[in-house]
């Protein structure tokens, strides 16, 4: 797998349009309130916990 370099600003926007496009209306509702959604900024793919620690480790 061939290693991908985007700056800050890059991944920000790539998760915030894969958010407002797709996963807002998945997630956005009481159950996930107060919990850590972490969005894969290559695939989109994303998961919710309550910290976003077994997210990441899930989706790295």
């Amino acid at each position: 797998m061939q290693a991908i370099f985007w700056s800050v600003e890059e991944v920000a926007s790539r998760a915030k349009h894969f958010y407002d496009n797709g996963i807002r209306q998945n997630v956005e509702h009481e159950d996930n309130i107060a919990k850590m959604i972490v969005i894969d900024a290559e695939t989109g793919e994303y998961g919710i916990d309550s910290t976003g620690v077994e997210t990441a480790l899930r989706l790295k």
